[in-house]
C-alpha cells in the first residue's frame, strides 16, 4: 500500500470490502503525500460525469476505458452545468449566483461570496488555494460586463464595463487563462485579449483574431458528427487557419470546458475527445485527424465505431487528476 499512488491506491481499495477497510482514505494534499505524487503523472485527463439522482460521481480514463466511482452527496450542481475545470478542480454553481470550488479526488470545497450577477462564461487562473487565484466571469445580455474575485483577498466581487469595440455584449464565451493574460471567444469568432486585469485600474483589450463567416469555434461538428474542422488563430494576420494536424497535441470537448495538450502517450496524438461513450464498450469516443473516422481504445487498441456514441445527459466536464 506504501508504493502505492494516486490511481493505484484508487484501484486498491476497489478490489475488496477487506481491502477498503484495510486502506484508509487518504488527503493527497498532505505534504508527505504530495512528495510521492510528484514522479506521479496521468496519461490523460478523465472525462467526469455527475450522476444527480445516485449522487454519484464517474470518472472515465479515456484511454484505459477504466472507470471509478465516488460517492459525493454534497455536489449539488444548480443549473446542471459544470462552468469551469482547470488545475484538477471543478468550478460550478450551487445556487443562481452562488459558485463553489470542488476538488473531487481530495473533496476540498471553497465557497465564494454571493455575486449578484449572473455570469455567462467563468474562468480562473490558478487553483483556489493559490493566492493568485482570480476568478473572472461574463455577464449575459445588457451592456456586457466583467466580473472579477479574488479568492485570497477582499470577500466580494468587482463590476466592470466592458468596452470593446465591435463585439456585441453579452456574447463571450471560453474564456481562458494564458499566464495573466485572459483570452475570450466573442460572438462570431472574435478572439479579444484582457490584459492587466490583475491589477483591475488600467486594464485593456485587443483584438488578436477577426470574425469568421460561420460560429467560429476552434473546433466545427457537423450536426451529425459526418465532418471535423480544427482552425488555429494566427495573431500576426488575425484570421483563423484551418489545419489538418494536431501534431503531438490532443483537444478535449465539452460544453463549457475545453482543453488543448500536449500527449504524454504518443497514442493519444492527434486526435480530439468527445463527452460521448461508444454504444458498444461503453468507453470514450475521439475522432482521428489521421483517419478523418471516430473510435474508441479498447486495451490500448483502435476500434472504429459506427455514428459518434451516446450523449451524456447528467452534467460533465473533463477534468485532470490532481491530489492537491
Amino acid at each position: 500500500m506504501d508504493r502505492c499512488i494516486g490511481v493505484e491506491y484508487m484501484r486498491f481499495r476497489a478490489t475488496c470490502k477487506r481491502c477498503h477497510v484495510a486502506a484508509p482514505l487518504i488527503q493527497w494534499s498532505d505534504k508527505t503525500a504530495l512528495r510521492r505524487l510528484h514522479s506521479y503523472s496521468v496519461v490523460s485527463p478523465w472525462l467526469m460525469v455527475v450522476d444527480k439522482n445516485r449522487k454519484i460521481i464517474t470518472f472515465t480514463d479515456p484511454m484505459f476505458g477504466d472507470k471509478y466511482f465516488m460517492k459525493r452527496s454534497q455536489v449539488s450542481i444548480h443549473d446542471e452545468r459544470i462552468r469551469c475545470s482547470r488545475f484538477g478542480w471543478l468550478l460550478y454553481c450551487t445556487g443562481y449566483s452562488t459558485l463553489t470550488f470542488l476538488n473531487p479526488f481530495t473533496g476540498d470545497i471553497c465557497k465564494l461570496p454571493y455575486c449578484q450577477w449572473f455570469l455567462g462564461s467563468v474562468c480562473f487562473s490558478a487553483p483556489p488555494t493559490s493566492p493568485d487565484c482570480m476568478v473572472v466571469g461574463f455577464t449575459n445580455g445588457g451592456d456586457g460586463y466583467i466580473c472579477i474575485h479574488f479568492v485570497a483577498r477582499e470577500q466580494c466581487w468587482v463590476r466592470i464595463r466592458l468596452d470593446i469595440s465591435g463585439a456585441p455584449p453579452g456574447r463571450f464565451c471560453f474564456p481562458t487563462f494564458c499566464r495573466r493574460d485572459l483570452y475570450v471567444l466573442c460572438g462570431k469568432g472574435e478572439v479579444h485579449v484582457f490584459k492587466s486585469l490583475f491589477k483591475l485600474q488600467g486594464y485593456y483589450s485587443k483584438k488578436v483574431v477577426g470574425e469568421r463567416s460561420s460560429e467560429g469555434e476552434l473546433v466545427i461538428v457537423g450536426k451529425l458528427g459526418e465532418y471535423v474542422e480544427v482552425y488555429k488563430s494566427n495573431e500576426d494576420t488575425q484570421e483563423w487557419e484551418e489545419i489538418e494536424c494536431l501534431g503531438s497535441y490532443m483537444i478535449y470537448i465539452c460544453g463549457d470546458t475545453c482543453m488543448c495538450i500536449e500527449a504524454k502517450a504518443p497514442e493519444m496524438e492527434n486526435k480530439i475527445f468527445f463527452p460521448r461513450l461508444g454504444s458498444k464498450n461503453g468507453n470514450v469516443v475521439f475522432y482521428s485527424l489521421e483517419t478523418h473516422m471516430y473510435h474508441t481504445f479498447h486495451d490500448k487498441h483502435v476500434e472504429e465505431i459506427v455514428g459518434i456514441g451516446i450523449k451524456h445527459l447528467f452534467p460533465h466536464a473533463w477534468i485532470e487528476p490532481t491530489w492537491s
